[in-house]
């Protein structure tokens, strides 16, 4: 297996497992191929191919161990990423269509919800209160009256 920096070197120039004309479109500025919220690792095809081209080539697309110590894969996440599109591209790797989520619903605030409950039960207290100061001011009448009652025979 060749290592990154000359396996890099080599899909520049056409040897390797990429023709010259993959290759090619393996560097251009490739069109945007998936909406920007989803992820090309997030696809289950994706995650399918990629798992059959680890046990082809193990060492190139999994970290490794090897003399007592973990290797990282020959190819970098950037380049297993090229690889993956070139394969899109060819048709050997199909996506599942994309499911766009609705956005969620803004609840809102409890303050904005509760704002016609109170305004009513405002209302009907405020029809209320002309009952309730005359109360008042009745019982207050007569706690004066007996206040000043009491307190002029002693």
């Amino acid at each position: 297996m060749l290592p990154a920096h000359r396996l890099l070197s080599s899909l520049r120039s056409g040897a390797g497992a990429l023709s010259s004309a993959a290759s090619a479109s393996l560097f251009a500025s490739p069109a945007r191929l998936f909406a920007r919220s989803m992820g090309l690792w997030s696809s289950n095809a994706v995650k399918h191919w990629v798992g059959e081209q680890a046990i082809a080539q193990p060492t190139t697309w999994r970290p490794y161990w090897y003399n007592g110590r973990w290797r990282a894969p020959e190819l970098s996440r950037r380049l297993q990423s090229l690889r993956v599109k070139e394969a899109i591209r060819r048709g050997e790797l199909k996506l599942e269509p994309t499911i766009m989520v609705p956005p969620p619903k803004f609840k809102g605030h409890k303050r904005d919800k509760m704002k016609p409950v109170a305004r009513e039960s405002i209302a009907a207290k405020m029809e209320e209160m002309p009952k309730l100061i005359a109360e008042y001011r009745q019982a207050a009448r007569e706690r004066r009256q007996k206040l000043r009652g009491d307190s002029r025979f002693k």
